[in-house]
Formats: C-alpha cells, sequence, structure tokens
C-alpha cells in the first residue's frame, strides 16, 4: 500500500506533532498560572493600598 519510507516518515511527522502538541499545552498552562498569580498579586496590592489610605 505505502513504501517503507512514506511509514516510517508518517510515524516520525506524528510523533512529532504529538510532541508539539504537549509542549504547546504545556506553554500555556504554564502562562496562565503565572497570570492568575499576577492577578492575584495586583489584587491583593490594590486592596492593602485602599486599607491604608493611598487609593479610593
Amino acid at each position: 500500500m505505502f513504501s517503507y519510507e512514506f511509514q516510517k516518515q508518517l510515524v516520525v511527522s506524528a510523533g512529532a506533532i504529538f510532541i508539539y502538541v504537549i509542549a504547546v499545552y504545556t506553554i500555556l498552562d504554564c502562562a496562565n498560572m503565572v497570570i492568575k498569580e499576577i492577578y492575584k498579586l495586583g489584587k491583593n496590592t490594590i486592596a492593602k493600598l485602599k486599607e491604608k489610605g493611598y487609593l479610593k
């Protein structure tokens, strides 16, 4: 049906695509965690500044 070289290339390409998908998912997951932490830090900082009377 398909030549051996073509099948080998197909398996290598599928494996590479799978690895890239996992890498992109991991990067997005880490970026999401960082953004959430920055948001919480900013929210806490604003609350403390309001508490001390620096912000209205």
